[in-house]
């Protein structure tokens, strides 16, 4: 009988070693296939990672690649805004030394100062016979009346002659040139 028992206790301890074994193996494929699954969307996680790796590398990389343009860009604005206040002022330069050249050239003075007076009285236009009462007239200079000379043979006042001599029925004043004396607009 112990021996019977000895048995039977053996049987059911193979058997329920090959229960657990059966379980264990059935245990052991439901974690293989779920490892299976597991990898598989890991890959698929791997690929997703490393494809959003890659576009994030290609994204800075494109990023520095226009930040780098921009501060290129930027660099070559700024040199280029110098440039053009260099280039402003040189324009202005040659513009005044032109506007002082052709000036210059606009104002030839007569040959001597007889030719001036012939051509300042010859644009009054006075008949002969009138010139001896316009000589005596204050129309003659940009004088007020009060201040009209008697005797035209007595000298100006200094103050008068510093404002200028101006002949009042001629276009043109008595010296045009600045370098001859008249004011520089």
């Amino acid at each position: 009988m112990q021996q019977l028992v000895a048995k039977q206790q053996l049987k059911s301890e193979a058997s329920l070693m090959e229960e657990s074994h059966k379980e264990l193996v059935k245990w052991r494929s439901g974690i293989d296939h779920h490892l299976t699954e597991i990898m598989a969307s890991l890959k698929g996680v791997q690929d997703s990672m490393r494809t959003m790796y890659v576009g994030l590398l290609s994204y800075l990389s494109f990023t520095f690649l226009q930040f780098d343009e921009f501060i290129y860009i930027q660099g070559k604005y700024g040199e280029f805004a110098i440039w053009k206040t260099k280039v402003e002022q040189q324009f202005a330069e040659i513009t005044n030394k032109l506007s002082d050249l052709k000036a210059s050239r606009e104002c030839v003075p007569p040959s001597s100062p007889s030719d001036r007076w012939k051509d300042w009285i010859e644009n009054t236009n006075l008949p002969e016979d009138e010139f001896a009462t316009w000589i005596g007239s204050s129309e003659l200079l940009n004088v007020p009346p009060e201040i009209v000379l008697d005797d035209p043979n007595t000298s100006l006042p200094t103050h008068l002659l510093s404002e200028g001599l101006v002949n009042k029925r001629s276009p043109l004043p008595l010296s045009p040139c600045p370098t001859l004396g008249g004011k520089k607009n």
